[in-house]
């Protein structure tokens, strides 16, 4: 299987920012659009990077939260932890909402997903 590393990385940035995006505005946090934008290309140079990284299994899952978090404390301007708490559910529940929606999808459409390799 192919990958392009611009496709990769176009789509990343896209779905960062946007998760993103809504994860903020549902926590209503303020946040700039150039804050917001580098904030997501930071989550795409380490998704980009991760696969090279050899971290696999609980350790990769629980480098890939504190990337997460590290992203959604980057991208907005907080009140108080509270606020930042909140923001980061959502961000959590917006992620795993839409991935389990992509997967879903392939799955009806009969495209195989494997959690190391992707889709084959």
């Amino acid at each position: 299987m192919s990958v392009y590393v611009e496709y990769a990385v176009i789509d990343n940035m896209v779905f960062d920012y946007l998760l993103l995006k809504a994860a903020l505005k549902t926590g209503r946090v303020k946040f700039g659009e150039i804050q917001l934008i580098a904030t997501a290309a930071a989550g795409t140079f380490f998704a980009l990077f991760f696969p090279l990284m050899n971290v696999g299994g609980a350790a990769g899952v629980i480098f890939k939260i504190v990337v997460g978090e590290v992203m959604v404390l980057a991208a907005g301007k907080y009140v108080d932890i509270y606020s930042y708490i909140r923001t980061l559910l959502f961000f959590m529940f917006y992620t795993f909402a839409v991935g389990g929606a992509m997967i879903g999808i392939c799955y009806l459409l009969g495209l195989k997903f494997d959690s190391e390799a992707g889709f084959a």
